[in-house]
């Protein structure tokens, strides 16, 4: 939508990724199969792990004291469904002290990111979660909301840019993270831009970025 110095969007995008090529987590395996210091498992030679128990290295016998190496392979993953939300909106003040100033938003949310339950040899070893607002699952951090605000004064050849951009918090949900210890906060950085459009099309820029 424009009218006038306004400006305006709202997309909403899906994607389905079907058999994605990713590595399997080596301390997602060993949770499987040791479980987790609150925790703890213990599978060695239980049927229906064997093949798992294969995966892992120990000197001496099986047992989490003994384990010193675990076998990942890259594999086609489980399909995983993205959907989310991308807004925009900016007004341009025009002949304002003879300058221009844009202001503007932006922001984007993540409303699913739905992954099928990962089985290696037999054994689950994440289930079928949505993960939003979530890191650690082997799939990268996943905020739901990410956004930023700014103001952009130009007057000709010059222009100075300062922005707030803002990243949602996430709860860690790998096996290794202690209860009480998996939530991390929201945070915000604020960038200054300036440019100098110079003679001959070159464009001098300088920025500090995360300026506090």
């Amino acid at each position: 939508v424009q009218a006038g110095g306004f400006k305006g969007s709202l997309d909403y995008w899906s994607f389905a990724f079907k058999n994605p090529i990713g590595t399997e987590g080596g301390t997602d395996l060993a949770a499987a199969f040791f479980g987790t210091a609150t925790a703890p498992l213990n599978f060695c030679g239980v049927a229906g792990y064997e093949n798992l128990q294969r995966r892992f290295t120990f000197v001496g016998a099986c047992s989490p004291a003994n384990l010193i190496r675990r076998r990942v392979n890259v594999v086609n993953g489980p399909q995983e469904d993205v959907s989310g939300l991308d807004a925009s909106l900016s007004y341009l003040f025009d002949g304002l002290f003879a300058a221009e100033l844009l202001v503007g938003v932006d922001a984007s949310y993540t409303l699913q990111y739905e992954r099928d339950a990962l089985i290696v040899e037999g054994v689950q070893i994440q289930a079928a979660q949505d993960y939003a607002g979530t890191r650690g699952s082997g799939v990268g951090s996943i905020p739901d909301l990410r956004g930023s605000v700014y103001a952009d004064v130009s007057t000709g050849e010059h222009s100075v840019r300062f922005s707030t951009r803002y990243i949602a918090g996430v709860t860690d949900v790998g096996p290794s993270v202690i209860d009480g210890h998996r939530d991390m906060g929201s945070f915000l950085t604020h960038d200054l831009v300036y440019r100098w459009q110079m003679p001959s099309k070159t464009t001098f820029s300088a920025s500090v970025l995360n300026l506090t």
